[in-house]
């Protein structure tokens, strides 16, 4: 995955029941870039405990520090996951994929924060590959799809999501937008509580992980020990009609329910920063 790809233009946004849902669900960024998927943070395989300071990356810098920090996260965890990484693949595809996304930004407008592309790469190298579920991986993404500050608003010609100006938010939501059909659509994520509707140019979404729309509502979807007879919010599976914590990486299984990253390989969960196999051979 890669940034960017997490909101990965066309592909951040997928078509579906009518609505643009959000690859948030996994913005596959990056799951491309970052994953290799979708909207960050943890202590990792073989990771140091916490997250480093962030320093500011030029422009220039950002394509080759993403990719070795994004590589690195994907060797220890595919690992971890009982997998065999491909660390060559990585580490020649993402570079050139960032370089063309801010090539195209620029372009279209877009300015540089380097103080937010470092939180980016301290976020990843901070990153835990055994406990991080696909809430962390939908921050993680958040964060490190940000750096280029689009100005095209909705409705307007794009190449790349990073042209896109993001929405202001208030009251607990997140937004992010992206370029789909070569045309900026931005992405409310609603709080449970608040107003959701799927029109373009503006979607008002739920956070898919913690809440799902009921009535132009954000319902929120059962947690800890309550009742259920679907989906249960992040962290959490169905299990006899109760939400029960799903497995950390690493741990025995047999469905991909039972797993934080909602990949079961082997018998075994794998990390959520590989589970779509992303330059990682899995069991």
């Amino acid at each position: 995955m890669v940034p960017g790809q997490g909101r990965r233009d066309q592909d951040h946004f997928v078509e579906g029941e009518g609505a643009l849902l959000y690859h948030e669900l996994v913005r596959i960024p990056f799951r491309v870039i970052i994953v290799t998927a979708s909207w960050l943070v943890v202590t990792g395989c073989g990771g140091s405990g916490g997250q480093k300071p962030a320093d500011p990356i030029a422009v220039g810098d950002f394509p080759i520090a993403f990719a070795s920090a994004w590589c690195d996260l994907l060797h220890r965890c595919c690992l971890s996951s009982g997998g065999v990484p491909d660390d060559g693949a990585c580490e020649s595809a993402i570079p050139a994929q960032i370089t063309s996304i801010g090539a195209q930004a620029a372009a279209d407008g877009a300015t540089w924060d380097g103080l937010i592309a470092g939180q980016c790469i301290a976020g990843i190298q901070a990153a835990d590959c055994a406990t991080a579920d696909l809430a962390r991986l939908v921050d993680l993404l958040d964060v490190c799809d940000d750096p280029w500050k689009g100005v095209v608003p909705p409705g307007g010609a794009c190449m790349t999501y990073a042209s896109c100006a993001e929405p202001a938010v208030s009251g607990g939501a997140s937004a992010g937008a992206s370029c789909v059909n070569a045309m900026c659509v931005q992405v409310l994520r609603q709080p449970i509580g608040a107003p959701c509707s799927q029109t373009p140019p503006t979607v008002m979404t739920c956070d898919p992980l913690q809440a799902a729309c009921g009535g132009g509502v954000c319902m929120a979807l059962p947690g800890a020990g309550e009742a259920c007879t679907g989906a249960c919010r992040s962290g959490w599976r169905c299990a006899s009609d109760v939400c029960v914590p799903q497995l950390a990486a690493g741990q025995a299984c047999s469905v991909d329910s039972e797993c934080i990253s909602e990949s079961c390989r082997g018998g075994r969960c794998t990390s959520v920063f590989v589970s779509d196999a992303e330059y990682c051979t899995l069991p």
